[in-house]
């Protein structure tokens, strides 16, 4: 996958998490199965954001990035 390909990915992803916490009124969480099951979309944005947080804790987070999830998503990483 190109760097193009995965900035667009990046910026998807962003937005879809963006989505859920406005719909839902939270961010997504990983929930063991509880017999409901977990939405699929919801542990993939589990996942996406964790890394972020993972990338920010080793300083290795871009920073453009950094502050697109600052502005977007107030709260990411607490």
């Amino acid at each position: 996958m190109v760097r193009g390909n995965l900035t667009v990915l990046w910026e998807k992803r962003l937005h879809e998490v963006e989505e859920f916490r406005v719909v839902n009124g939270r961010f997504p969480t990983y929930r063991p199965h509880d017999g409901n099951g977990q939405d699929r979309s919801e542990k993939v944005l589990v996942i996406w954001l964790g890394r972020q947080r993972t990338w920010l804790r080793k300083n290795t987070v871009d920073p453009a990035r950094h502050h697109s999830l600052d502005v977007v998503l107030a709260g990411w990483n607490t």
